[in-house]
């Protein structure tokens, strides 16, 4: 299977200095975007007892370790080494296993933060951001919100980027396999507004961090504010189309592995109106059709039906005889994923 730059990914790395051993992030968060991370980032940086760069994303990870050694990204935090350091990269929610593993390695007792939001709605504020940016299927586009069709919205809405992006179940279960639970704090983006200062107490007590007041202003600031435009009731039945059975192994996964119940505000997102038909967008590929069923992503391979749940994956499978659907072909389409975006 073709893997690109990402078979080098170890080598690239290379080895982390033993002057710079004690550099190396005490904690990620790896919240996909629009999720918070951008305000959670700026009211960490308030807090004394943590180091976070002036740059919230470094992306090392995902994207720098092609261009740059573990010594450059443990010296981004060099200048906290007596505080507790903080890298904050939602695109790590994307990464492969062998990413994963080797951050592992570098260090086992890392903590990890993940932010989770009403999919629906991260979804929506996610697909208007990439309007905005020319990403994914809005590259070379790159029309104004209010004039986005509404095919191209539902494009959107199964392009695996966000679309893994909002599969919550699958990010953590990835980085589960290799870190127990009890160094992942999840967290939800709707405490962001409901009750903030205790949002933040319970991240400061999870990293060790002291007791910290923010001023009342402080916390209710708004962050990076995304485009006002709300969804179409259309856009919406989409999007529950798209999302509600990742949302509902989601909310199996938090309740089983962190005894965790979601808001209330997430309850439209698993009983609001869905589509009363297909999904409206089908991609054609190697010259099969491919089609989205609410779920997985299914076509026909030598006669056999095969489905999963990223359209990546499928095209993988499609491509090479000998693939799988399967961890390593998940892997593959997280990889390609991450390239389109970030390079």
């Amino acid at each position: 299977m073709e893997r690109n730059d990402w078979q080098y990914y170890l080598d690239r790395l290379g080895r982390l200095s033993r002057e710079l051993s004690d550099c190396f992030p005490d904690a990620l968060v790896i919240s996909p975007g629009k999720t918070g991370t951008t305000w959670l980032h700026a009211r960490l940086r308030e807090h004394p007892g943590f180091f976070l760069p002036d740059q919230k994303e470094v992306r090392y990870f995902c994207e720098k370790w092609r261009f740059r050694n573990l010594d450059w990204y443990a010296g981004v935090f060099a200048a906290g080494r007596e505080r507790i350091k903080v890298d904050v990269s939602p695109t790590y929610a994307l990464l492969p296993r062998t990413a994963i593993r080797a951050i592992r390695d570098l260090n086992p007792a890392v903590k990890l933060i993940f932010l989770m939001r009403d999919p629906v709605l991260r979804a929506w504020s996610h697909a208007k951001h990439m309007c905005v940016y020319g990403e994914g299927n809005f590259r070379g586009a790159s029309p104004r919100v209010p004039e986005v069709r509404p095919e191209q919205w539902a494009q959107n809405f199964i392009h695996d980027f966000p679309l893994a992006s909002g599969t919550y179940a699958s990010c953590l279960t990835r980085w589960l396999e290799f870190f127990p639970v009890h160094q992942l704090h999840v967290g939800f983006y709707e405490d962001v507004a409901r009750e903030p200062g205790r949002l933040l107490e319970r991240v400061c007590g999870f990293l060790g961090a002291t007791v910290f007041e923010w001023p009342e202003a402080t916390l209710a600031q708004r962050v990076n504010e995304g485009s006002p435009e709300l969804a179409t009731a259309e856009s919406l039945a989409q999007l529950r189309f798209v999302l509600r059975r990742r949302t509902q192994e989601a909310l199996d996964l938090l309740e089983a592995k962190f005894g965790l119940q979601v808001p209330q505000q997430w309850s439209n997102t698993l009983s609001g109106l869905l589509l009363d038909c297909e999904y409206p967008v089908a991609t054609v590929h190697q010259g099969q059709t491919i089609t989205y069923d609410g779920h997985f992503f299914r076509t026909v391979r030598d006669t056999a039906e095969i489905q999963a749940p990223m359209l990546g994956q499928l095209r993988i499978v499609l491509e090479d005889p000998e693939a799988e659907v399967g961890p390593e072909a998940e892997d593959a389409a997280l990889e390609q994923t991450l390239d389109s975006i970030l390079l």
